[in-house]
């Protein structure tokens, strides 16, 4: 029962939550990868899968895959092979964290600093990562880089015409079964999940007073989301605007939600790269982002910013500016699509097999 593969992807993160970023991540990064070099194969932590089961005494007796990547924030004992490590964000190590229970950053932080001690090799999803993690951690300069992810969307969205990009669809009679009724007016759509990092309380204050249109979030409940919920709801029951909550949609759903928005509206703390704004940006959307690093890498000049912190007023005018000037919508839409063809599963598995190859040599 030895293990035959060269090069071996740990897909745990997908299987135990298919829906999370970081699952989704893995889950993407390996089919672009084997597609390319079919000597990476996945494997798992979790017995049952319909992966390889990386038992540990395989580990213990050497039966082991050349070369293992992992993208959860551990790398298990006993992994005897070279060791990638591709983490996401450095959130658990932060004192000042607020975003994730206590209980979990006790938990995990050690993992964290264990992993980056034994990986041999570490990536992250973002510059603005990688500088955090060589401040921290000033050994890890010169075995460290940033690998971009790809839009986590079906390819046939991504295939569509550029001519139909440009202003809002909205939802018409055409919307998925799970949108249908929801709204005939315009609509702002923020894709976040209801916690603390994702700052949804300066929607109101930037809202106060308006009409005429609607808000979608779409995001499961996160840390935090009791108190959160709270407050939206409460500033909802006595504004003009209609808010909708929306959890767990079918990804056909969620598609039609970025395609018929006038616009995607972002206004975290801090990311570790920014999924939903690349996905706006892949779906020919205009961006409105907190004016924070990983956005910034992300869609460059192809976005309205306003500071998380104190921007409400700035996030209030970019949204007025975009519901009364068409003109304007067309042309974030279209340099948001132009700028997203830099970001694709190709390109970030191109990028690990290089990293592969490095670490193989070395």
């Amino acid at each position: 029962m030895a293990i035959s593969f060269e090069r071996m992807i740990d897909l745990t993160p997908w299987i135990r939550q298919s829906s999370s970023g970081v699952g989704i991540t893995a889950w993407r990064s390996f089919r672009a990868l084997h597609r390319l070099d079919s000597r990476v194969q996945a494997g798992s932590r979790s017995r049952g899968g319909s992966f390889h089961w990386i038992h540990p005494l395989e580990r213990l007796m050497g039966k082991r895959s050349r070369l293992y990547h992992s993208f959860e924030h551990r790398m298990p004992p006993l992994i005897k092979g070279l060791r990638l490590l591709s983490i996401h964000d450095l959130w658990t190590l932060s004192r000042e964290n607020t975003w994730q229970p206590p209980e979990f950053q006790a938990r995990q932080s050690p993992l964290l600093v264990q992993s980056i001690q034994r990986a041999h090799w570490i990536t992250t999803p973002s510059r603005a990562v990688l500088r955090q993690l060589h401040e921290r951690f000033p050994e890890t300069r010169g075995r460290s880089q940033s690998v971009a992810w790809g839009p986590t969307i079906p390819d046939e969205w991504l295939h569509r015409d550029p001519h139909e990009r440009g202003a809002s669809v909205g939802l018409g009679a055409s919307a998925h079964p799970e949108l249908q009724g929801l709204t005939t007016r315009p609509y702002f759509l923020t894709v976040a999940n209801i916690e603390n990092r994702k700052n949804l309380l300066l929607l109101p204050q930037a809202l106060e007073g308006l009409s005429g249109f609607d808000w979608v979030f779409a995001g499961r409940a996160g840390y935090g989301s009791s108190e959160i919920m709270r407050q939206l709801q409460e500033f909802a029951s006595r504004s003009k605007l209609r808010f909708h909550f929306l959890q767990e949609l079918r990804t056909e759903a969620l598609m039609q939600l970025y395609q018929g928005c006038v616009g995607v509206v972002l206004p975290s703390f801090d990311e570790g790269f920014g999924l939903p704004a690349l996905e706006g940006a892949s779906l020919g959307r205009p961006l409105i982002l907190s004016n924070i690093e990983p956005f910034r890498e992300i869609a460059l000049d192809a976005a309205l910013y306003f500071d998380p912190i104190h921007g409400a007023e700035a996030l209030r005018a970019h949204v007025l500016q975009l519901l009364e000037d068409s003109a304007l919508q067309r042309r974030l839409a279209a340099q948001a699509a132009l700028r997203s063809q830099y970001f694709s599963w190709e390109r970030t598995a191109k990028a690990f097999l290089e990293i592969y190859d490095k670490m193989e040599r070395a």
